[in-house]
């Protein structure tokens, strides 16, 4: 039987004490957090200029160019030592209005003067012995200048991945497979020089077609280039057509929290729609519901041929488009209309010719032609030099000539022959006639 090894990062029991509630608050805090199936707990152990000793984090108020050590109680409940990895990683702010943790300075706004890495070291692993406990120290190295605001971050802890005990289970085609929950847990760092207000801002950066969980949506950048926490923000975003007034997709949302100096995204689901190439408008009104502060954006923005169809082809959910379906049926029924109008033409046509085909006269050789129109007029008078040859001169053949074709003009172009023809025939039986007579 095949094995096939899936890791699942399913935060299962993600014990998060961090900042969440601000103007700076914290969620309730236990002293020592140990999730479910967790071998480890952890416990900040806060130090003298801790601002809020009932905050779950460390919330501290330091001074420029001075250093301190904070500590981290973490208890082992197994029977062996466990291993442990920390990270200390800046605050960001996710699609969903969310502050977390889990990325490193790489990713950082280019606001953000003082990633949290770079003023507090942490030990990258420490091992925990069995049923005991250790205290972790953290270097803080608070920058000589002077910062306004805030600095804001956490320490990670985290287990390698030897430290995980596999849950193995069989998929319905037979193959077995195991899955691994994963724990983390965040402990938030905070320090300001200053309980002074700072008031965070928004800035728009850009506008593009995004896709978030194999899901079109557009997203709206902005960023927050403040060193200031934004809380209970509402956004408003519609999403035009470029030079219309039709709303194609909207969003709203509100609640939503801003780390400092962070770019995120808000966005507009399109709905399960494919994108289209063109020329978009988006229209957003932003909202701090704890400061009053209010910001509208309004931008331009294309989507390529090319990224529309990357993106649709990674999509997931898409409503079957119809469009070109449509279209091609469309042109196909008039077409058929064209040529069915072309066969009734047609047919007339030719049922006109061979009606009037039965009218015209017998061809040479059967019996004498009677022309369809009269065409016996009193022939031109005229003085023949010599009776009996008047019909082989010159002139005579000029005289029936000259008669033939006005009778024949007379006609259609297809019976003009025909009936020059016999009206040629007929002038000179006429003139016959009157010469016997004489």
């Amino acid at each position: 039987m095949k094995k096939v090894n899936f890791k699942k990062l399913a935060l299962g029991a993600v014990a998060l004490v961090m900042p969440l509630a601000l103007s700076i608050g914290a969620i309730a805090y236990l002293p020592k957090v140990q999730a479910d199936g967790m071998p480890v707990a952890v416990k900040p152990i806060l130090p003298d200029n801790q601002v809020k000793s009932t905050n779950g984090y460390y919330d501290l108020m330091v001074t420029p160019n001075s250093e301190q050590d904070i500590e981290l109680e973490v208890a082992n409940s197994k029977d062996k030592d466990v291993s442990i990895n920390l990270e200390i990683n800046p605050a960001y702010t996710s699609d969903n209005g969310q502050i977390y943790y889990t990325k490193n300075a790489d990713d950082k706004d280019e606001s953000m003067k003082y990633p949290i890495s770079s003023v507090v070291e942490a030990p990258k692993t420490v091992s925990i012995p069995a049923n005991g406990t250790a205290r972790i120290k953290m270097h803080v190295k608070v920058p000589s200048e002077k910062f306004d605001g805030m600095i804001l971050g956490a320490v990670r802890i985290t287990l390698p991945d030897s430290e995980y005990d596999s849950e193995k289970s069989e998929a319905d085609s037979g193959q077995s497979f195991s899955i691994t929950n994963k724990f983390a847990y965040e402990i938030g760092i905070k320090l300001q020089e200053s309980e002074a207000t700072v008031k965070g801002d928004l800035e728009l950066v850009k506008t593009f077609a995004y896709q978030k969980d194999f899901k079109n949506a557009v997203a709206v950048n902005l960023r927050n280039a403040t060193p200031a926490l934004m809380n209970q923000m509402s956004y408003d975003t519609k999403i035009y057509k470029a030079k219309s007034s039709e709303i194609l997709h909207q969003s709203s949302y509100t609640g939503y929290r801003v780390a400092p100096n962070t770019n995120f995204n808000v966005l507009v689901d399109w709905e399960n729609q494919r994108f289209q190439a063109g020329t978009y408008k988006m229209k957003m009104h932003a909202e701090n519901k704890v400061t009053g502060q209010k910001w509208d954006f309004e931008q331009d923005f294309t989507i390529s041929a090319e990224e529309a169809k990357k993106l649709n082809d990674t999509a997931i959910g898409l409503v079957a488009d119809y469009t070109w379906l449509i279209i091609a049926a469309i042109i196909g029924a008039l077409l058929l209309i064209i040529i069915i109008i072309l066969i009734i033409i047609l047919l007339k046509r030719r049922k006109k010719d061979k009606k009037e085909d039965g009218n015209s006269p017998t061809p040479v050789g059967g019996p004498a032609p009677t022309p369809a129109a009269p065409v016996a007029p009193a022939a031109p008078e005229f003085k023949p030099a010599a009776p009996t040859s008047f019909l082989d001169t010159p002139e005579f053949k000029a005289q029936a000539d000259a008669y033939a074709r006005e009778q024949a003009l007379k006609y259609p172009a297809e019976q003009q022959q025909s009936i020059y023809t016999q009206a040629y025939q007929f002038y000179t039986q006429h003139v016959q006639k009157q010469l016997d007579n004489k």
